[in-house]
């Protein structure tokens, strides 16, 4: 029983020292804050009239999401510089060190979703008309989308040896998230009600719709994990 104790108590202590790396890593610099910061700023600035209904929203909900998911190439970038064992700072087993990194993308994920709530709270400021309420379905949207960006570039992280890899990554990721969002603008106003009537109608069964998310983020960061350690070992040396 000691000896299970000890073991359990040895893995915690390494999770917990890898967590503080990959925080560490986020927190080195002021962009990742300021990065951020940029997307209420925005969505209030492009809000009017002058803009369309809602598109300084939708601008600020795309980048708290597309921000808050690059946070992640942030440490794999630091992984590339220090190397994957990262030999020194953290003594932990690799498992632990790719477990912390889903963990902080959780956090991420629900730190998104903060911001898209105050984004949503702060369109009334600009327009009295805004709904928060009826508004308010795009945080867990956008935690969502993160939480899925997140597991596709975790592995994707370790799979590059160079930082050109990295940017490059990034560099598809955002012409993705660009193009849906041109995509989301210029649909046919009939096409966007009959998106809108599918969404409530989808929202509407909020326990199937729950189950759904959970059960696609669960199996979303299990593919990634088992990708991603089997990544993490082959870069070992």
């Amino acid at each position: 029983m000691e000896a299970i104790l000890r073991v359990s108590r040895s893995r915690q202590h390494a999770l917990t020292t890898a967590l503080r790396v990959d925080m560490a890593y986020l927190c080195v610099g002021e962009r990742t804050v300021f990065s951020l910061l940029l997307a209420p700023l925005f969505s209030v600035i492009f809000q009017g009239e002058a803009y369309g209904d809602g598109f300084g929203y939708r601008m600020g909900v795309i980048m708290t999401v597309f921000t808050c998911a690059m946070w992640v190439l942030t440490m794999a970038v630091a992984d590339l510089q220090n190397g994957y064992r990262l030999r020194g700072i953290i003594p932990s087993s690799r498992k632990n060190q790719v477990a912390a990194r889903y963990v902080v993308g959780l956090v991420i994920s629900v730190l998104s979703i903060a911001m898209i709530v105050l984004i949503d709270g702060l369109q009334v400021l600009v327009n009295p008309d805004w709904s928060f309420a009826g508004n308010l379905w795009a945080a867990p949207l956008g935690g969502f989308c993160t939480a899925l960006m997140i597991a596709l570039i975790v592995p994707t992280g370790y799979l590059w040896t160079k930082l050109g890899g990295l940017q490059v990554t990034m560099m598809v990721i955002y012409v993705v998230v660009l193009a849906v969002s041109i995509l989301l603008s210029i649909l046919p106003a009939s096409v966007t009600r009959g998106l809108a009537h599918a969404a409530n109608a989808i929202i509407a069964q909020r326990l199937w719709l729950v189950i759904a998310v959970l059960t696609t983020t669960v199996v979303a960061y299990g593919i990634s994990y088992v990708i991603a350690s089997r990544i993490f070992a082959s870069r070992e040396w």
